[in-house]
Order: structure tokens, then sequence, then C-alpha cells
């Protein structure tokens, strides 16, 4: 979706060193905190002056969102953009907790997956394949959340219970997850 108020011609992309994006519930929000200890001047989920840390920013345009209050990944250029990936097992599991009604509204103009029940693992699963298979195009680079941060177990410490789950509980995309797993260096 490309935005109607954008001209490249008139409006040349405004420069910016770092993009990130991921999964929701991939870290982004510890990763850009980790960032700004390190002096990078960029924000979770808005424009810094060096860049954005933000799952949103895989779909194209955010002028007119109501969730994302600033100008569209077009009118920007950046000089990376890395992916965040974080272990799939742990991130289905906190979307399946965490993120709020809201979001599955957003996501599903984006994606066109729509998930009735966020507790649905298999939709949960598709919605981590179709987000991070569109990263992986998107990006110079990924990144896995636990090789960085070496957080692990404790990533989830602080939240509602768990009850684990495994490859079994994805149903149908078990399959695709496990190789997506493979890809990023992770076990299953």
């Amino acid at each position: 979706m490309k935005d109607i108020d954008f001209d490249p011609v008139t409006q040349p992309p405004i420069p910016k060193r770092l993009l990130v994006v991921g999964c929701p519930r991939s870290g982004t929000q510890f990763f850009c905190q980790m960032l700004q200890i390190f002096g990078m001047r960029v924000n979770h989920e808005r424009m810094g002056e060096d860049g954005i840390v933000n799952a949103a920013w895989l779909a194209e345009s955010q002028t007119h969102d109501t969730l994302i209050t600033t100008k569209g990944r077009q009118h920007y250029e950046f000089g990376k953009i890395l992916h965040l990936v974080r272990h799939p097992i742990p991130c289905i599991d906190s979307m399946s907790r965490e993120l709020p009604s809201t979001w599955w509204t957003w996501q599903e103009t984006h994606s066109d997956l729509h998930i009735d029940d966020p507790r649905d693992l298999e939709m949960l699963a598709a919605f981590w394949l179709f987000w991070t298979d569109g990263c992986q195009h998107l990006c110079d680079k990924h990144i896995r959340l636990e090789d960085v941060a070496r957080i692990g177990d404790r990533t989830n410490k602080g939240r509602n219970p768990v009850k684990p789950i495994g490859l079994n509980n994805l149903g149908s995309c078990a399959g695709e997850v496990e190789k997506r797993m493979e890809t990023y260096g992770y076990k299953a």
C-alpha cells in the first residue's frame, strides 16, 4: 500500500541511520533501550534522530494509522535495516498473552491474516511466519535477541504465568516454523 500523500520527487526521503523491525513481542522495546544506552538516538515506535525500532514498520504505509503516529517508512532512507528475531516459541507464546485486540485489528489490514482468537497458536504461528519472512526480505541483516541480550529464559519473567508450548502446539505451521528456526540457528 503506497502513501497517497507522499511524492518522492517533491519530498526526498529523510536520511536516518537505522531501522530495526521484528515480529511483535520479539524484544524491540528492550533492543531500543539497549541501543539508547550505547548512544544511539533511536526511539521505540516513533522516529528518533538516528532512526526507529518498530515491529509495525514492516508495513509500508503508516501515515494515517492510529497506532503509529509518524510518517510512513517510504518517507525515510535508512543506512541499515536490521531484523530482530527472537526464538519463535516464546515469541508466539508472548503474542498469545500480551497483544491488545487493537493490534490484531491493525495487523489484519496489513497481513490478510484474520485472527479471531489470539490464543489460537496455529494462527499465531502463521502470523509469526508471515512477519518473520517479511522482515527477512526487507532487511540487510538479522540479529537474534538471545545472542545480543543473553537473556534467554528471562525474557518473559514477571509476565503472566506461562503454560509451556512446543512445535506440536502450532498445528500445520509447525514444519515451517521449525525450518525458520534452523535458518536463525534455533533448536526445537
